[in-house]
């Protein structure tokens, strides 16, 4: 299974770089938002025939207990709380003007939307094609293969740390760690990959509802 993980990143990487390529090419008329639609599709569907995800003991080995919504529910508090907490200490740390310069040049590199279109197009890869995918693969590949040959925590923080070290920003790093940390502790209790999409799935998508709800604002003002 390792050495299978290689070879998918292999793959993976080689396939982006040609998306990429294409998107070069064709960037007067494919935008960013189009073009990272179409690496975030390609991943998740090579990732599932890779490894097999679509058979039925695979979903099942990734879903052995049902889907119980109000430790959903429990776990979306739980992570609202770890924001705000993460939030003061970030303050705290890097003062309050490098933290909001830090979050605005993240801010500005995923949410570079042009158009409605693009908006829409951007919210879908971050709030639902990513969360699946990383979730599979992290969670589902990784932290599962880790947890074959070492202890609970060791596979929880080395997969998290793999998470983690995935995303640019130095905040984001830290914060993508410990999100990492929530989602396999979740994961572990609820026994449901699907599941786990779901908050991490609403724990992207809270951006873009702030921001929906800061313009409707905006509007009747």
């Amino acid at each position: 299974m390792s050495n299978n993980i290689f070879v998918f990143i292999f793959f993976d990487f080689i396939g982006q770089l040609l998306i990429l390529g294409i998107g070069y090419e064709t960037r007067n008329y494919i935008s960013e938002a189009v073009l990272g639609l179409m690496t975030s599709l390609f991943s998740l569907f090579l990732l599932i025939y890779f490894f097999g995800l679509y058979r039925k003991e695979n979903i099942k080995q990734l879903n052995q207990n049902k889907i119980h919504w109000r430790s959903v529910i429990v776990g979306m508090a739980a992570v609202i709380i770890l924001k705000f907490v993460f939030g003061i200490v970030t303050i705290l740390i890097l003062g309050e003007k490098k933290a909001i310069l830090d979050l605005e040049a993240q801010s500005n590199s995923i949410f570079n939307f042009k158009s409605a279109v693009d908006f829409i197009l951007i919210m879908f890869q971050v709030g639902i094609l990513s969360p699946v995918f990383e979730e599979l693969f992290y969670r589902g590949i990784i932290f599962n293969k880790l947890r074959s040959k070492f202890n609970l925590l060791i596979s929880i923080i080395v997969s998290s740390i793999v998470f983690g070290l995935v995303h640019v920003y130095p905040a984001l790093i830290i914060w993508s760690f410990l999100i990492g940390i929530t989602l396999c502790l979740f994961y572990v209790k609820t026994k449901n990959i699907i599941a786990t999409m779901f908050l991490h799935s609403a724990v992207n998508l809270l951006p873009f509802i702030l921001m929906l709800i800061s313009g409707l604002q905006k509007l009747l003002n």
